[in-house]
C-alpha cells in the first residue's frame, strides 16, 4: 500500500510496517530520508551523485537498525502535549458550565464558525439524553483520563446507561500553533461495534 502528499510518501512494509519518505536531487547530487512511522527513527542519505542509490541505502539502514537494535524501532508510546492536557481541562469545565469565558480564552477562531456554541451545546444534551447520561457525569472526567490519539488528540467515552443505550463520546482536537488552541470538541453518542 502507498500514499503520496504534501511531498511524502507512505509506504507499508511487511517487515518494517510504515515508513514515510521523500527524495530529492539537483544535477550531481541526491537525496533521501525515510522515517519509521511507529518510532519516530529516521534515515538521511545524501550523496554527491543524482544516481547514487541513497534510496537503497536508506532503506538498508532502516532494516540494519531493526535487526541489531530491535528495540529502537519499536513502537512509541502516546503521550499527551502538556499544552492539550491544560486544554482539556478547559474543554470539560466548558462542557460542564457553559462558561463563554473559558471559550472564549481556548476555542480556536474556527470553532464558533464551524459550529455555533448553542449548537454545540444541543448536541451534548441530545447526546446525553441518547446515552441515558446525567449532566452530572461529567464532573467524574478528568483531562489525565482521557484516551490520547495523538499529542494533540483526545477522547473521553462513557458508557450508555440502559440496555443496548449508546455510549458519550467526547473528541477534542488542537490546532498546530505553538500555544495552541481547541479546533474541534465535538460529542456525540456512539453505538460500540
Amino acid at each position: 500500500m502507498r500514499g503520496y502528499g504534501f511531498g511524502l510518501v507512505i509506504e507499508h512494509f511487511p517487515d518494517l510496517g510504515q515508513v514515510i519518505s521523500h527524495s530529492g536531487g539537483y544535477p550531481g547530487y541526491g537525496s533521501f530520508m525515510v522515517w519509521h512511522r511507529d518510532s519516530g527513527v529516521g534515515v538521511v542519505a545524501l550523496a554527491n551523485s543524482k544516481y547514487a542509490p541513497a534510496t537503497t541505502l536508506s532503506m538498508q539502514a532502516l532494516r540494519l537498525l531493526q535487526r541489531e537494535v530491535p528495540g529502537l524501532l519499536a513502537r512509541r508510546s502516546t503521550v499527551a502535549a502538556p499544552r492539550s492536557l491544560e486544554a482539556a481541562g478547559a474543554a470539560l469545565d466548558w462542557l460542564r458550565s457553559d462558561d463563554d469565558a473559558i471559550a472564549d480564552a481556548w476555542f480556536a477562531d474556527n470553532m464558533d464558525l464551524d459550529v455555533p456554541r448553542a449548537e454545540r451545546r444541543r448536541r451534548l444534551d441530545a447526546a446525553l439524553a441518547s446515552s441515558g447520561i446525567d449532566r452530572g457525569a461529567l464532573e467524574r472526567l478528568r483531562a489525565e483520563d482521557a484516551q490520547v490519539l495523538s499529542r494533540g488528540q483526545l477522547r473521553w467515552t462513557l458508557p450508555g446507561h440502559g440496555r443496548g443505550a449508546p455510549s458519550l463520546r467526547i473528541d477534542l482536537l488542537m490546532d498546530p500553533r505553538r500555544g495552541a488552541l481547541l479546533q474541534a470538541l465535538d460529542t456525540a453518542a456512539v453505538t460500540p461495534r
